[in-house]
Order: C-alpha cells, then sequence, then structure tokens
C-alpha cells in the first residue's frame, strides 16, 4: 500500500506529465491557434496552393477553392471544362495580396504561359489579377 508521500509524488507526477503531453500535442494539432496570421498570409497561401493545382491540371481538386455560390450551381466537371489543351501555366506565383476590405483581397500572379501553336516557340510571361472572398470564415477564390 503506498504512503500518502507516494501518493501525493504518483499525482503530482501523473497531472505534470498529462500537461506535457497535452503542451506537446496542441503543438502539432494545426486547427490550435498559434499565432494569428494576417488577411493577406493566408490569401497568399490558399492562392499559391489554387494556382499550382490549375498549373498541374488538377482542376477537380482547384474547383474546391471556389466560393461555395459558384460551386452550388456549378459542378466540378463543369468547372474543368473550361481549360482548353491550348496554353498551359508555368511556374505561377502569388507576387502580391492586397486586400482592401476585411472580406474581399486581389491577389496578383506572375507566371508564364506556354502556348500550343504555330510561332511560339518559348513561353510568354504573364501576370493574373484574381479576387478572393471571404465567406463563413473562409477565403476563397471568385470565379467569373
Amino acid at each position: 500500500m503506498p504512503t500518502p508521500t507516494k501518493k501525493y509524488s504518483l499525482t503530482a507526477a501523473l497531472v505534470l506529465a498529462t500537461g506535457l503531453l497535452a503542451g506537446c500535442a496542441s503543438m502539432l494539432d494545426p486547427t490550435t491557434p498559434t499565432t494569428a496570421a494576417t488577411a493577406e498570409e493566408v490569401v497568399s497561401q490558399r492562392a499559391q496552393q489554387y494556382v499550382d493545382l490549375v498549373a498541374t491540371r488538377k482542376y477537380t481538386e482547384a474547383y474546391a477553392y471556389l466560393t461555395p455560390s459558384y460551386r452550388g450551381l456549378n459542378t466540378a466537371e463543369a468547372y474543368s471544362g473550361n481549360f482548353g489543351t491550348g496554353a498551359r501555366w508555368i511556374e505561377p506565383k502569388v507576387a502580391k495580396v492586397e486586400c482592401s476590405t476585411e472580406d474581399r483581397c486581389v491577389v496578383t500572379v506572375k507566371l508564364k504561359v506556354s502556348v500550343v501553336a504555330r510561332g511560339f516557340t518559348k513561353p510568354i510571361d504573364s501576370t493574373l489579377t484574381e479576387t478572393w472572398l471571404k465567406e463563413d470564415g473562409q477565403w476563397w477564390f471568385h470565379q467569373r
């Protein structure tokens, strides 16, 4: 039978171990808030993920970044049909994010476009301007 001193020491050790494990677990949990990211940082990351998916022709996955209102009216297959095979995005990179309000940002993307047509031997430098909207706490690409 444990003595009272051993009993309290064991309890204290269990409390300390539980606290340490909870602290470590919260560091691994991506839903645990650490530091608040700015709207520009969040939009920049989501926009980069979106353009990377489009560049690799993963249109169904890119569709998940579109506003819920767009997805409510259009299927992933219809969205994918907006893209042809005559051009390809190369190395898209989010260059700038400007948020004019707390729920609207404009993203500038720099990229090269490889055109599949006679006379186009080198990729063409291009710039895209995209609008991102915040709905229900999440940022979404506004497809026109």
